[in-house]
C-alpha cells in the first residue's frame, strides 16, 4: 500500500517544527548575546539596528534553508549545518565578556540540539522522503509535458480556412 504525499509530509511535520524552533531560538540567543557583548560599547540606535539586522538575516537564512529542505533539495542539510555552526561560532567567544549564564548556556545548547536533531534517524528519513517526493514530482511533470499537446499550436492549424 502506497503512502500519499500528504501522509508523508504529515509525518515530517514534528521534525520540521523542531528544526524551526531550534533555529529561531538560536537566532534569538545569538542576537541577545551579541547586543550584550560585542555591541555593548556602541550607541543605542546602532545596537538596535545591528541586532535587528542580525536577527532578520539569521531568520531569513534559516527560512531559506527550511524552504529548500521542504522542496527536497539535498543542499538544505549543508545550509542548516552551516547555520547552527555559525550560531555556535558567534556565541562561544562571548564567554570572555561574562554574559548571563542562562543566556550563554542556551546559546550553546540550542544550536547543539539543532545539530543533534539533524543527526537523528527520523530526520534523515524525512530528508529522504522529501527528496523522493521531489523526484516523483519532477518525473510526473516531465511525463505530462511530453504527452500533453499544446492547444495554441493546434488552434493555429485548425483555424485556417
Amino acid at each position: 500500500m502506497r503512502e500519499s504525499t500528504i501522509n508523508r509530509l504529515a509525518q515530517c511535520l514534528p521534525e520540521m517544527t523542531a528544526m524551526v524552533f531550534m533555529a529561531q531560538f538560536s537566532a534569538a540567543t545569538v542576537t541577545l548575546l551579541t547586543k550584550k557583548t560585542y555591541l555593548c560599547s556602541v550607541a543605542a540606535p546602532l545596537q538596535t539596528g545591528g541586532c535587528l539586522g542580525l536577527f532578520v538575516g539569521l531568520t531569513a537564512f534559516s527560512a531559506f534553508a527550511h524552504w529548500m529542505l521542504a522542496r527536497g533539495r539535498s543542499c538544505a542539510t549543508g545550509l542548516q549545518l552551516g547555520y547552527f555552526i555559525f550560531c555556535l561560532l558567534l556565541v562561544t567567544p562571548t564567554l570572555q565578556y561574562r554574559p548571563h549564564a542562562l543566556v550563554y548556556a542556551l546559546g550553546i545548547v540550542l544550536p547543539l540540539l539543532g545539530l543533534i536533531l539533524m543527526s537523528t534517524q527520523r530526520y534523515q528519513d524525512m530528508q529522504l522522503k522529501l527528496a523522493e517526493i521531489r523526484v516523483r514530482k519532477t518525473a510526473t511533470q516531465a511525463l505530462l509535458k511530453k504527452y500533453s499537446h499544446n492547444p495554441t499550436t493546434e488552434s493555429r492549424h485548425t483555424s485556417r480556412p
